[in-house]
């Protein structure tokens, strides 16, 4: 598996710096966010791009939120809450005999073989991002979205209803930012030294270019 920050700097979707920055930012967070995360939290990446590059990172399908979402609950109960939790998997659709299971983490075959074992079912696995898997946990299985992935799962959601487009992997492409914190830990996306000028200094420089009227 390769990782998905050198891929996308390969494919010229993000600079290797950004991906350096994102990097760090997820340790300053304890690595408890992952890098895709972090960069649909600043708005570097849009979900379909993230998807596409898990896909090829994992050598498998990506699956997006409309997909996860529409799920029969039937399919999704043949794992436990809790095994759904610590396998970080969700399963979505049954086909011929083969189950269609959601992972964050598809090249992790153990836990492929031990989904197998507990459905009964010969396994299909497809990638999806942290922030769906945890979203449609908590939509089939009550489960409680950490603090730390709440509000970019609420902007999201706000997202997906004010841009409709939707991509081949059945997820919004429009995303916005939002904060991922912890106590006294900002993980905003940080201002580059050489970034724009205060809005103040703008408007002051824009007004001193506006030629004066002189008093009649």
């Amino acid at each position: 598996m390769r990782r998905i920050g050198e891929l996308l700097v390969e494919e010229g979707l993000l600079s290797e710096a950004a991906v350096n920055r994102a990097l760090g930012f997820q340790r300053l967070s304890g690595d408890r966010v992952k890098l895709g995360s972090i960069l649909l939290n600043w708005d570097l990446l849009a979900e379909d791009a993230l998807l596409k590059t898990l896909a090829k990172s994992h050598r498998c399908p990506a699956v997006g939120w409309l997909t996860l979402s529409a799920a029969p609950i039937e399919i999704v109960r043949l794992l436990s809450s809790a095994h759904a939790a610590r396998l970080a998997a969700i399963p979505y659709e049954l086909e011929k005999g083969a189950l269609r299971v959601a992972f964050v983490n598809p090249s992790n075959l153990a836990a492929i073989d031990e989904v197998s074992a507990i459905t009964g079912k010969r396994v299909f696995p497809c990638v999806t991002t942290e922030v769906r898997l945890i979203q449609a946990h908590q939509k089939f299985y009550g489960r409680h979205i950490p603090g730390e992935l709440r509000t970019i799962v609420q902007r999201l959601e706000r997202r997906t209803i004010q841009t409709p487009h939707v991509s081949g992997t059945g997820s919004a492409v429009d995303l916005g930012s939002s904060d991922l914190a912890r106590p006294g830990t900002s993980l905003r996306q940080p201002m580059p030294a050489d970034g724009p000028e205060p809005r103040q200094t703008r408007a002051a420089s824009s007004s001193s270019r506006t030629r004066r009227t002189p008093a009649s």
